[in-house]
Formats: C-alpha cells, sequence, structure tokens
C-alpha cells in the first residue's frame, strides 16, 4: 500500500504543475491571461522655474516740452512695472514687464515772444552834401521787440510700453544674490497740447495780417539801428512768414518708439519662493518731439531717459 506521506508528496506535485500551467490552459479555452499590474509613471512638476514680479521707482521728470513755447521744468515722479519671468537655472532667467510712468500734466503761462502786429515798412534816407534828403530806398520791415504776445499753454504727456529683459544671476551669497541685465522692447507716446497767444498791449487773442507792403523787401529789421532782426527767444534771425498769422493751436499725437535698458541690483531671500528686489536701471524710453512752434515750426527734441533706483518683489511659482 502506498503511504500517507507518498500520497501528500504526490498531490503538492499536481498542484505546481497545475499552477505552472494555468495561464496556457487559460490561453487554450479563449480566456486572457493574467498580466502584472503596470506601474504609475512617475508625476512631473510643471511650473517650477516660473515667477512674478512688480516694482516701483521714483525717478525725476526730464522737463520734457509737449509744446514747443513751454517752459521745461524738472519734476519728481514715479514710474510702476509689472510683469513674469522664467529662471532658466541658477545663473540665467528672463522676464517681460509692463512699464507705466505717470503722466504729466502741465498748464500755466510761457515766457513772453515778440510778436509784429503789423508789417510795417522801414526805409532809408539818402543825403546830398548840404544834408538835404535826395531819395529814400526801402529796405524791409520793422521787427519791433516791443511788440509781443502773452503765451498760455497746457499739456499732457503718457508714456507706456513693454520689455523684454534678460538677467546674468551671479551667484548666491548667503540670503543675497547680485545680477546684471538688460532689456528691449517698444514705448507709445501719448502728447496732447493747446497753446494760445494774447497782444501784451491789450490782451486780445493774435491774429495779425503781416503780408509785405509793396516794394518794400522780404526781410525783418531791427527799427532802431536797421540791422537784420533777432529774436530775443531764438537768439536767431525771426523765420515769420510775410502772411496772415494766428498761431493758437491744438495738438494730439501718439507714435511708438523703440526703447532699451540696463540694469543691476540684488535680490534678496525673504521666504521660500519670494525675493526682494533692489536695483538701479538706465532706461531710455526713444525720442519725444514737440509740437511745433507756431512760428517758425521749430520743434524741440528730448530723449524720455531717466535713472532709477527700483524696488520690488519677485515670487516663485512652485
Amino acid at each position: 500500500m502506498v503511504g500517507a506521506k507518498h500520497l501528500r508528496a504526490a498531490g503538492v506535485a499536481i498542484m505546481l504543475a497545475a499552477s505552472a500551467g494555468a495561464p496556457a490552459l487559460a490561453a487554450d479555452l479563449g480566456y486572457p491571461a493574467a498580466t502584472e499590474a503596470p506601474q504609475a509613471e512617475p508625476m512631473v512638476e510643471w511650473g517650477s522655474g516660473w515667477y512674478l514680479r512688480g516694482d516701483i521707482g521714483p525717478y525725476q521728470d526730464l522737463g520734457v516740452a509737449v509744446s514747443a513755447t513751454e517752459k521745461a521744468k524738472k519734476r519728481n515722479s514715479v514710474e510702476f512695472s509689472g510683469g513674469a519671468g522664467y529662471q532658466f537655472n541658477n545663473w540665467f532667467r528672463m522676464d517681460a514687464t509692463y512699464e507705466h510712468f505717470m503722466n504729466r500734466t502741465r498748464s500755466g503761462s510761457a515766457d513772453q515772444v515778440v510778436c509784429p502786429y503789423t508789417a510795417r515798412g522801414l526805409h532809408q534816407d539818402n543825403y546830398d552834401a548840404t544834408g538835404a534828403i535826395i531819395s529814400t530806398t526801402n529796405v524791409g520791415h520793422a521787427y519791433d521787440l516791443n511788440e509781443r504776445c502773452n503765451v498760455t499753454t497746457g499739456s499732457r504727456l503718457g508714456v507706456q510700453g513693454a520689455l523684454l529683459n534678460a538677467y546674468a544671476d551671479l551667484g548666491k551669497y548667503g540670503i543675497v544674490t547680485p545680477y546684471i541685465g538688460a532689456g528691449a522692447g517698444v514705448f507709445m507716446h501719448r502728447a496732447s497740447a493747446a497753446t494760445r497767444y494774447f497782444k501784451a498791449s491789450d490782451g486780445s487773442p493774435y491774429a495779425a495780417d503781416l503780408t509785405a507792403m509793396a516794394s518794400y523787401p522780404l526781410v525783418w529789421l531791427d527799427p532802431i539801428n536797421g540791422s537784420q532782426a533777432v529774436d530775443p527767444t531764438t537768439g536767431k534771425y525771426p523765420a515769420i512768414a510775410f502772411d496772415k498769422q494766428k498761431w493758437d493751436r491744438k495738438y494730439s499725437r501718439t507714435v511708438t518708439k523703440f526703447g532699451w535698458a540696463l540694469m543691476a541690483g540684488v535680490g534678496i531671500d525673504l521666504a521660500d519662493g519670494l525675493k526682494l528686489d533692489i536695483g538701479y536701471r538706465y532706461l531710455n524710453a526713444g525720442q519725444f518731439k514737440s509740437m511745433p512752434d507756431p512760428r517758425n515750426g521749430a520743434i524741440k527734441t528730448t530723449n524720455l531717459d531717466v535713472h532709477q533706483v527700483k524696488v520690488g518683489l519677485r515670487y516663485q511659482i512652485d
């Protein structure tokens, strides 16, 4: 007789054989074979290099004259900027910023200007040996420095733009990271102005008929000494046409200009992902051209550039 011990051994062998052949048998019968559970893919972190920023920077208004006749006065003002960027590694980052300068509004009186009330002819007397007048020569028209106008002016200038900036971080020293950078972009200049002229003699609006007198040369002369006239405002010959004059003007203009910036500063760790940014920036927002002077068409050109110490925050998005 076969002992119980041998029966148990045979049973174990049969169970092992059955388990080994089960997948094949299942396949033969049309059932899917058991497979291993798929491994979960590791989660990938997105956006670990992105950051937001906001800054404020006081500066001194360079005294831009929107109207060619207004006084260019300097004043203190402030500029705001904000944007987003990406930290590529420990040494390099880039951001795009929107730049907004406070609108500059001015109104008041400008310096008096010479404004001929009429085109008054000047002639030169010719004398003989006895001192008697024998003929006269028409020499030009009188530019009388006593004929003046008061000027009132008002203007508004707004400057906004966008910059793409690149920075080199120069290593980390404790909680401080110094950097240098440069940026380039576009700026929009929105300007408007109004200028009015009033005769100083009676306060009436200036509107003169400076049509030249017949047979008189088209030249402005000093009525005192007969020399070629010089405008005291410009120090040059007055380029005022011999025609009807009305100098009141309204002006509105929007232009887009290339701008660029250079900067240097430090980032200071305040908390996890939050930095205080303190730096110097030179910004050139393009060249601004004033409303033409109605007397002679002259235009004042000014570079809209500022030196700033800017303070802001950078927040890392994690």
